[in-house]
Protein backbone atom coordinates (compact mmCIF):
# COMPACT_ATOMS: atom_id res chain seq x y z
CA UNK A 1 0.00 0.00 0.00
CA UNK A 2 3.17 2.28 0.66
CA UNK A 3 4.72 1.51 -2.42
CA UNK A 4 1.86 2.27 -4.43
CA UNK A 5 1.17 6.13 -2.66
CA UNK A 6 4.19 6.46 -3.45
CA UNK A 7 4.65 5.94 -6.45
CA UNK A 8 1.42 8.53 -7.44
CA UNK A 9 2.94 11.17 -5.55
CA UNK A 10 5.80 10.85 -8.07
CA UNK A 11 3.94 10.33 -10.66
CA UNK A 12 1.86 14.06 -9.63
CA UNK A 13 4.97 15.67 -8.89
CA UNK A 14 6.56 15.54 -11.89
CA UNK A 15 3.37 15.94 -13.65
CA UNK A 16 2.83 19.38 -11.92
CA UNK A 17 5.82 20.70 -12.35
CA UNK A 18 6.81 19.69 -15.96
CA UNK A 19 10.28 18.92 -14.12
CA UNK A 20 12.61 15.75 -14.17
CA UNK A 21 12.78 14.05 -10.99
CA UNK A 22 16.13 12.90 -8.95
CA UNK A 23 16.63 11.33 -6.10
CA UNK A 24 18.22 11.61 -3.13
CA UNK A 25 19.15 9.11 -0.05
CA UNK A 26 20.48 10.80 2.96
CA UNK A 27 22.33 7.23 4.72
CA UNK A 28 23.31 7.14 8.11
CA UNK A 29 27.01 8.16 7.32
CA UNK A 30 25.97 11.39 6.37
CA UNK A 31 26.76 10.40 2.45
CA UNK A 32 24.53 10.83 -0.30
CA UNK A 33 23.42 9.41 -4.00
CA UNK A 34 22.16 10.84 -6.37
CA UNK A 35 21.38 9.81 -10.24
CA UNK A 36 18.72 10.32 -12.43
CA UNK A 37 19.15 7.46 -14.85
CA UNK A 38 19.66 4.91 -12.30
CA UNK A 39 16.77 2.75 -11.29
CA UNK A 40 16.85 1.67 -7.98
CA UNK A 41 14.73 -0.94 -5.62
CA UNK A 42 13.86 0.18 -1.92
CA UNK A 43 12.98 -1.32 1.21
CA UNK A 44 11.15 0.01 4.03
CA UNK A 45 13.27 2.16 6.51
CA UNK A 46 15.22 5.19 6.30
CA UNK A 47 14.30 8.96 5.21
CA UNK A 48 14.05 8.84 1.36
CA UNK A 49 13.24 12.62 -0.03
CA UNK A 50 12.48 13.46 -3.64
CA UNK A 51 14.06 16.47 -4.75
CA UNK A 52 12.63 17.97 -8.20
CA UNK A 53 14.45 19.82 -10.47
CA UNK A 54 13.46 23.39 -9.42
CA UNK A 55 15.13 22.95 -5.66
CA UNK A 56 11.60 21.59 -4.54
CA UNK A 57 12.10 18.47 -1.87
CA UNK A 58 8.79 16.73 -0.90
CA UNK A 59 9.52 14.03 1.84
CA UNK A 60 8.56 10.76 2.48
CA UNK A 61 8.49 8.29 5.18
CA UNK A 62 8.96 4.65 5.08
CA UNK A 63 11.74 3.76 2.41
CA UNK A 64 15.54 2.81 2.51
CA UNK A 65 18.33 2.81 0.38
CA UNK A 66 21.64 0.68 1.26
CA UNK A 67 23.89 2.90 3.37
CA UNK A 68 26.89 1.86 1.53
CA UNK A 69 25.87 3.36 -2.02
CA UNK A 70 28.48 5.50 -3.54
CA UNK A 71 28.35 8.10 -6.47
CA UNK A 72 29.41 6.09 -9.94
CA UNK A 73 31.73 7.95 -12.60
CA UNK A 74 33.07 6.69 -15.95
CA UNK A 75 35.75 8.12 -17.45
CA UNK A 76 38.50 7.76 -19.38
CA UNK A 77 42.18 9.49 -19.92
CA UNK A 78 44.99 8.66 -22.57
CA UNK A 79 48.52 8.40 -21.37
CA UNK A 80 49.96 9.92 -25.01
CA UNK A 81 48.69 10.86 -28.64
CA UNK A 82 45.54 9.11 -29.28
CA UNK A 83 46.88 9.61 -33.27
CA UNK A 84 49.99 7.46 -33.95
CA UNK A 85 51.48 4.88 -36.37
CA UNK A 86 50.73 1.01 -36.08
CA UNK A 87 53.15 -0.58 -34.75
CA UNK A 88 53.12 1.93 -31.67
CA UNK A 89 49.84 2.15 -28.89
CA UNK A 90 48.39 4.18 -26.58
CA UNK A 91 46.94 3.13 -22.77
CA UNK A 92 43.95 3.77 -21.86
CA UNK A 93 43.23 4.63 -18.42
CA UNK A 94 39.82 4.78 -16.59
CA UNK A 95 39.36 6.29 -13.08
CA UNK A 96 39.13 4.05 -9.66
CA UNK A 97 36.68 3.39 -7.52
CA UNK A 98 36.05 0.72 -4.18
CA UNK A 99 35.13 -2.41 -5.88
CA UNK A 100 34.49 -1.37 -9.39
CA UNK A 101 35.16 -3.93 -11.87
CA UNK A 102 35.72 -2.99 -15.37
CA UNK A 103 34.57 -4.06 -19.00
CA UNK A 104 36.17 -2.22 -21.89
CA UNK A 105 34.48 -1.32 -25.30
CA UNK A 106 35.05 -0.88 -28.75
CA UNK A 107 32.81 0.87 -31.21
CA UNK A 108 30.22 -0.17 -28.46
CA UNK A 109 31.30 -3.52 -29.21
CA UNK A 110 32.70 -5.55 -25.42
CA UNK A 111 36.51 -5.98 -25.68
CA UNK A 112 37.26 -10.01 -24.98
CA UNK A 113 39.38 -10.06 -21.62
CA UNK A 114 39.50 -6.53 -21.64
CA UNK A 115 38.86 -6.20 -18.00
CA UNK A 116 41.42 -4.21 -16.10
CA UNK A 117 40.97 -0.29 -14.88
CA UNK A 118 43.49 0.39 -18.03
CA UNK A 119 43.56 -0.79 -22.04
CA UNK A 120 46.50 -0.52 -24.23
CA UNK A 121 44.89 0.37 -27.55
CA UNK A 122 46.56 -0.41 -30.73
CA UNK A 123 43.71 0.02 -33.74
CA UNK A 124 41.80 2.34 -34.89
CA UNK A 125 38.23 3.43 -33.05
CA UNK A 126 36.03 4.46 -30.38
CA UNK A 127 36.74 3.31 -27.30
CA UNK A 128 34.58 3.53 -23.98
CA UNK A 129 34.37 2.05 -20.82
CA UNK A 130 31.79 0.50 -18.56
CA UNK A 131 32.48 0.51 -14.73
CA UNK A 132 29.98 -1.22 -12.29
CA UNK A 133 30.36 -1.35 -8.44
CA UNK A 134 29.56 -3.71 -5.26
CA UNK A 135 25.80 -3.58 -6.25
CA UNK A 136 25.69 -3.75 -10.02
CA UNK A 137 25.11 -0.40 -10.62
CA UNK A 138 27.41 0.50 -13.48
CA UNK A 139 27.87 3.77 -15.83
CA UNK A 140 29.44 3.81 -19.24
CA UNK A 141 31.73 7.15 -20.20
CA UNK A 142 31.57 8.71 -22.81
CA UNK A 143 34.32 7.64 -25.65
CA UNK A 144 37.08 8.57 -26.98
CA UNK A 145 38.43 7.78 -30.25
CA UNK A 146 41.65 6.27 -31.47
CA UNK A 147 43.32 6.96 -35.06
CA UNK A 148 46.07 4.15 -36.17
CA UNK A 149 47.59 5.31 -39.16
CA UNK A 150 48.87 2.97 -41.69
CA UNK A 151 52.73 2.31 -42.24
CA UNK A 152 53.79 3.51 -45.38
CA UNK A 153 54.82 0.23 -48.12
CA UNK A 154 58.61 1.31 -48.69
CA UNK A 155 60.49 0.07 -51.49
CA UNK A 156 64.27 1.00 -52.37
CA UNK A 157 66.08 0.50 -56.15
CA UNK A 158 70.06 0.67 -57.50
CA UNK A 159 71.01 2.06 -60.73
CA UNK A 160 72.64 1.49 -63.27
CA UNK A 161 72.40 -2.48 -61.24
CA UNK A 162 73.58 -4.33 -57.62
CA UNK A 163 76.24 -5.82 -58.83
CA UNK A 164 78.91 -3.21 -60.04
CA UNK A 165 82.42 -2.69 -61.09
CA UNK A 166 84.60 -0.68 -57.84
CA UNK A 167 84.40 3.25 -59.07
CA UNK A 168 80.74 3.08 -60.51
CA UNK A 169 78.51 5.71 -59.95
CA UNK A 170 75.44 4.01 -58.36
CA UNK A 171 72.30 6.04 -57.12
CA UNK A 172 70.09 4.16 -54.26
CA UNK A 173 66.97 5.69 -54.78
CA UNK A 174 63.92 4.92 -51.81
CA UNK A 175 59.73 4.85 -52.99
CA UNK A 176 56.63 4.70 -51.23
CA UNK A 177 57.25 7.51 -49.14
CA UNK A 178 57.57 11.13 -48.97
CA UNK A 179 60.69 11.55 -47.59
CA UNK A 180 64.02 9.07 -46.98
CA UNK A 181 66.74 8.80 -44.94
CA UNK A 182 69.89 5.93 -45.86
CA UNK A 183 72.54 4.38 -43.55
CA UNK A 184 75.62 4.54 -44.38
CA UNK A 185 75.97 8.17 -45.46
CA UNK A 186 74.02 7.65 -48.38
CA UNK A 187 71.43 10.92 -49.77
CA UNK A 188 68.65 9.21 -51.70
CA UNK A 189 68.41 9.67 -55.29
CA UNK A 190 72.34 11.01 -55.29
CA UNK A 191 74.92 9.04 -57.11
CA UNK A 192 78.01 8.22 -55.03
CA UNK A 193 81.17 6.02 -55.98
CA UNK A 194 80.82 1.94 -55.48
CA UNK A 195 83.89 0.93 -53.58
CA UNK A 196 82.71 -2.02 -51.34
CA UNK A 197 80.00 -4.39 -50.90
CA UNK A 198 77.67 -3.16 -48.41
CA UNK A 199 74.08 -3.60 -47.58
CA UNK A 200 72.17 -0.54 -46.71
CA UNK A 201 68.77 0.30 -45.48
CA UNK A 202 66.30 3.12 -45.87
CA UNK A 203 64.20 4.88 -43.66
CA UNK A 204 61.02 6.26 -45.43
CA UNK A 205 58.53 8.55 -44.17
CA UNK A 206 54.61 9.25 -44.99
CA UNK A 207 52.53 12.55 -44.15
CA UNK A 208 51.62 11.32 -41.08
CA UNK A 209 54.92 10.41 -39.78
CA UNK A 210 55.06 6.51 -40.15
CA UNK A 211 58.27 5.17 -41.13
CA UNK A 212 59.46 2.04 -42.24
CA UNK A 213 61.93 0.44 -43.98
CA UNK A 214 63.51 -1.61 -46.91
CA UNK A 215 67.00 -3.33 -47.46
CA UNK A 216 69.13 -3.62 -50.41
CA UNK A 217 72.67 -4.92 -51.15
CA UNK A 218 75.27 -3.27 -53.67
CA UNK A 219 77.80 -6.04 -54.60
CA UNK A 220 80.82 -4.40 -55.92
CA UNK A 221 83.29 -7.14 -57.98
CA UNK A 222 86.89 -7.21 -56.82
CA UNK A 223 89.26 -4.66 -58.17
CA UNK A 224 91.27 -6.08 -60.98
CA UNK A 225 94.88 -5.97 -60.27
CA UNK A 226 98.57 -6.85 -61.46
CA UNK A 227 101.94 -7.38 -60.01
CA UNK A 228 104.11 -4.91 -61.04
CA UNK A 229 106.81 -5.79 -63.59
CA UNK A 230 109.81 -4.27 -63.46
CA UNK A 231 111.92 -1.85 -65.86
CA UNK A 232 113.11 -3.84 -69.08
CA UNK A 233 116.43 -3.34 -70.60
CA UNK A 234 117.05 -5.41 -73.70
CA UNK A 235 119.55 -5.16 -76.86
CA UNK A 236 118.24 -4.37 -80.64
CA UNK A 237 117.54 -7.35 -82.17
CA UNK A 238 116.72 -9.47 -79.12
CA UNK A 239 114.31 -11.96 -78.77
CA UNK A 240 112.95 -11.57 -76.05
CA UNK A 241 111.33 -14.36 -73.69
CA UNK A 242 107.48 -14.20 -72.50
CA UNK A 243 106.97 -12.60 -69.24
CA UNK A 244 103.98 -14.32 -66.96
CA UNK A 245 101.78 -12.24 -65.37
CA UNK A 246 100.03 -12.42 -62.32
CA UNK A 247 97.51 -10.15 -60.72
CA UNK A 248 94.13 -10.79 -59.00
CA UNK A 249 91.32 -12.12 -58.82
CA UNK A 250 91.22 -15.90 -60.41
CA UNK A 251 90.92 -15.79 -63.86
CA UNK A 252 92.20 -12.10 -64.17
CA UNK A 253 93.65 -10.94 -67.65
CA UNK A 254 95.73 -8.77 -69.05
CA UNK A 255 95.83 -6.07 -72.03
CA UNK A 256 99.56 -4.69 -73.46
CA UNK A 257 100.62 -1.81 -74.81
CA UNK A 258 103.01 0.73 -76.06
CA UNK A 259 105.43 -1.14 -77.20
CA UNK A 260 104.59 -1.37 -81.07
CA UNK A 261 107.47 0.85 -81.57
CA UNK A 262 110.25 -1.80 -79.71
CA UNK A 263 108.96 -4.43 -81.65
CA UNK A 264 106.42 -5.79 -78.95
CA UNK A 265 102.51 -5.79 -80.29
CA UNK A 266 99.52 -4.76 -78.67
CA UNK A 267 98.00 -7.46 -76.88
CA UNK A 268 94.50 -8.04 -75.37
CA UNK A 269 93.45 -10.73 -72.91
CA UNK A 270 96.76 -12.08 -72.42
CA UNK A 271 98.36 -13.63 -69.18
CA UNK A 272 101.98 -12.78 -70.39
CA UNK A 273 104.00 -10.72 -72.35
CA UNK A 274 104.44 -12.58 -75.22
CA UNK A 275 108.04 -13.39 -76.53
CA UNK A 276 108.99 -10.72 -78.92
CA UNK A 277 112.06 -9.47 -80.88
CA UNK A 278 113.07 -6.34 -80.51
CA UNK A 279 113.34 -4.10 -83.69
CA UNK A 280 114.80 -0.37 -82.77
CA UNK A 281 116.51 1.38 -80.60
CA UNK A 282 115.18 3.88 -77.67
CA UNK A 283 112.86 3.62 -74.50
CA UNK A 284 109.14 2.87 -74.34
CA UNK A 285 106.57 2.91 -71.41
CA UNK A 286 104.20 -0.45 -71.31
CA UNK A 287 100.69 0.02 -69.79
CA UNK A 288 99.37 -3.20 -68.58
CA UNK A 289 95.43 -3.09 -68.01
CA UNK A 290 93.91 -5.95 -65.63
CA UNK A 291 90.74 -7.04 -66.57
CA UNK A 292 88.26 -9.55 -64.37
CA UNK A 293 84.32 -10.16 -64.72
CA UNK A 294 83.83 -7.09 -66.65
CA UNK A 295 85.89 -4.96 -64.62
CA UNK A 296 88.81 -2.42 -65.71
CA UNK A 297 91.65 -2.17 -63.12
CA UNK A 298 94.37 0.62 -62.20
CA UNK A 299 96.93 0.55 -64.93
CA UNK A 300 100.85 -0.57 -64.46
CA UNK A 301 103.46 0.58 -66.28
CA UNK A 302 107.48 -0.41 -66.90
CA UNK A 303 109.77 1.13 -69.12
CA UNK A 304 111.16 -1.02 -71.99
CA UNK A 305 114.91 0.60 -72.99
CA UNK A 306 116.22 -0.81 -75.85
CA UNK A 307 119.88 -0.14 -76.78
CA UNK A 308 122.00 -0.82 -79.46
CA UNK A 309 124.61 -3.73 -77.36
CA UNK A 310 128.30 -4.66 -78.87
CA UNK A 311 128.55 -8.64 -79.62
CA UNK A 312 128.82 -10.43 -77.28
CA UNK A 313 132.29 -13.21 -76.71
CA UNK A 314 130.92 -16.76 -75.51
CA UNK A 315 134.11 -19.05 -74.08
CA UNK A 316 133.26 -23.12 -74.68
CA UNK A 317 135.33 -25.90 -73.86
CA UNK A 318 134.10 -29.47 -74.76
CA UNK A 319 136.18 -32.75 -75.85
CA UNK A 320 134.78 -34.99 -78.22
CA UNK A 321 134.94 -39.12 -77.06
CA UNK A 322 136.69 -40.41 -80.72
CA UNK A 323 139.05 -37.78 -80.65
CA UNK A 324 140.73 -37.40 -77.15
CA UNK A 325 144.20 -38.63 -77.07
CA UNK A 326 144.73 -37.35 -73.11
CA UNK A 327 146.72 -35.01 -71.29
CA UNK A 328 143.78 -32.72 -71.87
CA UNK A 329 144.04 -32.58 -75.92
CA UNK A 330 142.59 -33.93 -78.65
CA UNK A 331 143.74 -35.03 -82.75
CA UNK A 332 144.39 -31.86 -84.84
CA UNK A 333 141.90 -33.89 -86.88
CA UNK A 334 141.40 -30.91 -89.82
CA UNK A 335 145.46 -31.61 -90.39
CA UNK A 336 144.81 -35.53 -90.70
CA UNK A 337 142.03 -35.54 -92.70
CA UNK A 338 143.81 -33.30 -95.10
CA UNK A 339 141.58 -30.05 -94.84
CA UNK A 340 144.61 -28.25 -93.16
CA UNK A 341 148.08 -28.44 -94.10
CA UNK A 342 149.65 -27.16 -91.06
CA UNK A 343 151.24 -30.22 -89.00
CA UNK A 344 151.12 -27.79 -86.21
CA UNK A 345 147.95 -27.15 -86.33
CA UNK A 346 145.77 -26.98 -83.15
CA UNK A 347 142.12 -27.23 -84.68
CA UNK A 348 140.21 -29.97 -84.33
CA UNK A 349 137.36 -29.69 -86.06
CA UNK A 350 133.98 -27.41 -86.96
CA UNK A 351 131.56 -27.02 -84.55
CA UNK A 352 127.98 -25.46 -84.80
CA UNK A 353 126.72 -23.28 -81.85
CA UNK A 354 123.28 -22.31 -81.19
CA UNK A 355 121.17 -20.50 -78.90
CA UNK A 356 118.03 -21.78 -77.58
CA UNK A 357 115.00 -20.55 -75.44
CA UNK A 358 114.91 -21.11 -71.99
CA UNK A 359 111.00 -22.10 -72.18
CA UNK A 360 109.04 -24.45 -74.33
CA UNK A 361 109.39 -25.39 -77.19
CA UNK A 362 112.81 -24.03 -77.02
CA UNK A 363 113.48 -22.59 -80.47
CA UNK A 364 117.01 -22.10 -81.88
CA UNK A 365 117.35 -18.15 -81.45
CA UNK A 366 121.13 -17.55 -82.57
CA UNK A 367 123.68 -19.85 -84.72
CA UNK A 368 127.05 -19.77 -85.88
CA UNK A 369 130.28 -22.14 -87.00
CA UNK A 370 132.82 -22.22 -84.47
CA UNK A 371 136.35 -23.76 -84.76
CA UNK A 372 137.49 -26.06 -82.25
CA UNK A 373 140.94 -26.62 -80.65
CA UNK A 374 142.61 -29.39 -79.68
CA UNK A 375 142.62 -28.10 -76.29
CA UNK A 376 138.97 -28.51 -76.61
CA UNK A 377 138.47 -24.30 -75.60
CA UNK A 378 135.81 -22.78 -78.66
CA UNK A 379 135.27 -18.71 -79.14
CA UNK A 380 132.53 -17.70 -80.95
CA UNK A 381 130.76 -14.16 -81.14
CA UNK A 382 127.11 -13.47 -81.01
CA UNK A 383 125.68 -10.07 -81.88
CA UNK A 384 124.73 -7.59 -78.84
CA UNK A 385 120.94 -8.84 -78.80
CA UNK A 386 121.53 -12.26 -76.83
CA UNK A 387 122.93 -9.80 -74.01
CA UNK A 388 121.27 -10.70 -70.68
CA UNK A 389 119.02 -13.34 -71.45
CA UNK A 390 119.28 -17.08 -70.59
CA UNK A 391 119.65 -19.54 -73.54
CA UNK A 392 120.37 -23.57 -73.87
CA UNK A 393 123.46 -23.60 -74.96
CA UNK A 394 123.72 -26.54 -78.45
CA UNK A 395 126.51 -28.56 -79.53
CA UNK A 396 126.16 -29.36 -82.98
CA UNK A 397 129.18 -32.10 -84.66
CA UNK A 398 128.76 -33.81 -87.76
CA UNK A 399 129.39 -37.02 -86.25
CA UNK A 400 128.56 -36.86 -82.38
CA UNK A 401 125.63 -37.06 -80.22
CA UNK A 402 123.96 -32.93 -80.24
CA UNK A 403 124.75 -31.81 -76.45
CA UNK A 404 122.73 -29.22 -74.88
CA UNK A 405 123.63 -27.44 -71.61
CA UNK A 406 122.26 -28.50 -68.75
CA UNK A 407 120.09 -25.34 -67.85
CA UNK A 408 119.72 -22.26 -69.67
CA UNK A 409 123.01 -19.69 -69.15
CA UNK A 410 122.69 -16.24 -68.79
CA UNK A 411 124.67 -14.64 -71.74
CA UNK A 412 126.59 -11.46 -70.99
CA UNK A 413 129.34 -9.43 -72.79
CA UNK A 414 131.90 -12.32 -72.05
CA UNK A 415 130.14 -15.42 -70.85
CA UNK A 416 132.12 -18.61 -70.26
CA UNK A 417 130.87 -22.32 -69.85
CA UNK A 418 133.02 -25.53 -69.47
CA UNK A 419 130.99 -28.80 -70.39
CA UNK A 420 134.44 -30.99 -69.69
CA UNK A 421 135.19 -30.45 -65.83
CA UNK A 422 131.79 -31.69 -65.03
CA UNK A 423 129.59 -34.70 -66.35
CA UNK A 424 126.17 -32.81 -65.13
CA UNK A 425 127.43 -29.65 -67.16
CA UNK A 426 125.70 -31.56 -70.15
CA UNK A 427 121.63 -31.63 -70.17
CA UNK A 428 121.14 -35.61 -68.28
CA UNK A 429 124.99 -35.69 -67.65
CA UNK A 430 125.18 -37.34 -71.26
CA UNK A 431 128.83 -37.12 -71.55
CA UNK A 432 131.58 -39.91 -71.01
CA UNK A 433 134.71 -40.19 -69.08
CA UNK A 434 137.82 -39.60 -71.10
CA UNK A 435 140.67 -38.98 -68.02
CA UNK A 436 139.81 -42.42 -66.50
CA UNK A 437 139.53 -40.39 -63.38
CA UNK A 438 136.97 -38.22 -63.28
CA UNK A 439 138.49 -35.21 -64.23
CA UNK A 440 137.59 -34.62 -67.91
CA UNK A 441 134.31 -34.98 -69.64
CA UNK A 442 133.65 -35.66 -73.17
CA UNK A 443 130.87 -35.76 -75.96
CA UNK A 444 130.08 -39.10 -77.11
CA UNK A 445 130.70 -39.65 -81.44
CA UNK A 446 129.90 -42.14 -83.57
CA UNK A 447 126.57 -40.28 -84.62
CA UNK A 448 127.07 -41.10 -88.30
CA UNK A 449 124.11 -40.36 -89.88
CA UNK A 450 123.08 -37.57 -87.32
CA UNK A 451 119.40 -39.11 -85.78
CA UNK A 452 120.59 -38.67 -82.54
CA UNK A 453 120.88 -42.31 -81.94
CA UNK A 454 124.06 -44.47 -81.95
CA UNK A 455 123.04 -47.79 -83.16
CA UNK A 456 123.24 -50.39 -86.02
CA UNK A 457 122.35 -47.65 -88.74
CA UNK A 458 125.30 -46.07 -87.76
CA UNK A 459 127.57 -49.35 -87.96
CA UNK A 460 126.17 -50.20 -90.95
CA UNK A 461 127.50 -46.98 -92.27
CA UNK A 462 130.80 -47.49 -91.18
CA UNK A 463 131.44 -51.13 -92.20
CA UNK A 464 130.99 -49.68 -95.59
CA UNK A 465 133.04 -47.24 -95.49
CA UNK A 466 135.61 -49.61 -93.94
CA UNK A 467 135.28 -51.94 -96.59
CA UNK A 468 135.91 -49.06 -99.25
CA UNK A 469 138.84 -48.10 -97.35
CA UNK A 470 137.87 -44.40 -97.32
CA UNK A 471 139.97 -41.64 -95.85
CA UNK A 472 139.86 -38.15 -95.74
CA UNK A 473 137.56 -35.65 -94.09
CA UNK A 474 134.83 -38.30 -94.07
CA UNK A 475 132.31 -38.46 -91.11
CA UNK A 476 133.17 -42.09 -90.25
CA UNK A 477 135.90 -41.34 -89.11
CA UNK A 478 135.28 -41.56 -85.35
CA UNK A 479 138.54 -41.37 -83.94
CA UNK A 480 139.95 -38.62 -86.33
CA UNK A 481 143.10 -39.97 -87.75
CA UNK A 482 142.26 -39.48 -91.03
CA UNK A 483 141.40 -43.06 -92.18
CA UNK A 484 138.25 -44.85 -91.67
CA UNK A 485 138.98 -48.83 -90.40
CA UNK A 486 138.98 -50.94 -87.82
CA UNK A 487 140.29 -48.20 -85.04
CA UNK A 488 136.83 -46.63 -85.59
CA UNK A 489 134.69 -49.49 -84.34
CA UNK A 490 135.52 -49.67 -80.47
CA UNK A 491 133.75 -46.27 -79.52
CA UNK A 492 131.02 -47.16 -82.00
CA UNK A 493 130.29 -50.75 -80.43
CA UNK A 494 130.57 -49.12 -77.00
CA UNK A 495 128.23 -46.72 -77.70
CA UNK A 496 125.90 -49.18 -79.21
CA UNK A 497 125.71 -51.68 -76.55
CA UNK A 498 125.16 -48.85 -74.08
CA UNK A 499 121.81 -47.26 -76.29
CA UNK A 500 123.63 -43.23 -76.09
CA UNK A 501 120.85 -40.60 -77.76
CA UNK A 502 121.11 -37.32 -77.39
CA UNK A 503 119.09 -35.89 -74.63
CA UNK A 504 117.87 -32.59 -74.56
CA UNK A 505 114.95 -31.01 -72.86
Amino acid sequence: MKNSILILFLICSTTAFSQSISRKVLPTTGGSYSDSNINMSYTIGETFTTTLSNATTIATQGFQQPDNLEPITATITANGATTFCQGNSVTLNANTGINYSYQWLLNGSAIAGATNNNYVAIQSGSYSVRITNATNFFKISAQITVVVNSLPIVGSSISPSSNVCPGTQVTLTGNGASSYAWTGGITNATSFPASATNTYTVTGTDANGCSATSTIQLSVKPQPSVTTVSNQTYCNGQTVAAIPLTGLPLGVSFDIAGGVARGLPNQTNVTAIPSFTTTSAGSSVISITPKANGCVGPVSTYTMTVSNCPPVTLNLKFYIQGYYQGAGFMQPVLFNEGESSDPNSIQTDYVIVELHAATPPYAMVKTTIALLKTNGTLICNFNGSVTNTPYYIVIHHRNSIVTWSANPVIITQNTTYDFSNVAEKAYGSNQTDVSGNGSIWAFYNADINQDDNIDLIDLGSLESDISEYLFGYITSDINGDGNVDLLDIPVLENNLNNFIFSQHP
